[in-house]
């Protein structure tokens, strides 16, 4: 995030976003889960870094590290990947207004070949919406309606009574703050309502943190940096202190595991005693003392030929 801002922005800006990175709970407690949410984030940034290296220079190797970063994404979150390439296809080609050439060709290819084995080996398509809700997606879908529908009357009233044109000039905003945009707008539309509650906003998070230091080096011209720094670094304090001193335990748990260790912790159950789980394996191990291993269906046969308890 930081080679981020600075070939964005600046290196203050950079600096500045790595230190509120750094003290950002939210995304703490998120990386700190034995999940995909630490490459999650970083493939993302990953992904617009080497892209905005691309459209200020049209390298060979600004090319090849946005293919491998982009294979990193596709076999991480493919909905995340399926969002930054539409990302790059509409800013580069409807906002920069730039020709795609060879080399976009062969990165394009590149991508493709290495989802291919994954694609065919798990038939992704056989699986991808089946039995999701589509309301949200449709209200989104009219709240975008109507939220365009409420800037173009704006836009022609404005522009009838007060002759003043209301226009909104994309080239003049940054990669990442389109970015945020884009992926605002276009995130509820294709992703599982789970995901969109759960963990969709991460890489958003995590951009915002950039943002917001830009934003404080700009808006506060007057203020040294060291300033700023101190001055978060004395909020950071206090948050953590309300959050440690309003919590039983320093180590953070998902409202599920907790639900699942105050289960164990007031049945009594015997820290050896073997857990079968049909998914999170690994955060229930990580969180609690039972060995845990997982089991995607428990055949009647096995629970009745089980040795023990479990």
């Amino acid at each position: 995030i930081y080679l981020l801002g600075k070939g964005v922005y600046s290196t203050k800006a950079g600096l500045l976003a790595v230190f509120i990175y750094a003290v950002n709970y939210l995304l703490i407690v998120h990386e700190a889960q034995a999940r995909y949410y630490a490459p999650f984030i970083l493939f993302n940034l990953a992904v617009l870094f080497f892209y905005n290296r691309l459209v200020l220079s049209r390298g060979k190797g600004n090319f090849f590290w946005l293919s491998a970063a982009l294979i990193l994404l596709f076999y991480t979150h493919i909905i995340s990947w399926l969002i930054a390439l539409a990302f790059m296809a509409v800013h580069w080609l409807f906002i920069l207004k730039r020709p795609v050439d060879r080399r976009w060709v062969s990165c394009g290819l590149a991508v493709l070949l290495a989802a291919i084995p994954w694609l065919v080996l798990v038939k992704f398509w056989t699986v991808f919406g089946a039995g999701a809700d589509y309301s949200v997606k449709i209200l989104w879908l009219m709240l975008l309606a109507v939220s365009a529908s409420i800037y173009y009357i704006v836009r022609i009233f404005s522009q009838v009574f007060f002759n003043y044109q209301i226009r909104v000039v994309w080239q003049n905003y940054s990669i990442v703050e389109l970015f945020v945009v884009f992926y605002f707008f276009i995130m509820p539309l294709i992703m599982p309502e789970e995901s969109i509650k759960m963990r969709a906003f991460l890489p958003v998070l995590a951009l915002l943190n950039l943002l917001l230091a830009q934003y404080l080096i700009k808006s506060v011209k007057l203020i040294k940096l060291p300033t700023i720094l101190t001055i978060i670094f004395i909020v950071y304090i206090f948050v953590q202190l309300y959050l440690n001193y309003n919590q039983t335990s320093y180590i953070y748990q998902p409202s599920w595991i907790s639900q699942a260790a105050v289960y164990l912790k007031a049945s009594k159950i015997n820290p050896d005693l073997p857990i079968y789980a049909k998914s999170q394996q690994y955060s229930f191990g990580f969180y609690l003392p039972n060995p845990v291993q997982a089991v995607d269906v428990l055949r009647k046969e096995f629970l009745d030929a089980y040795a023990g308890e479990f």
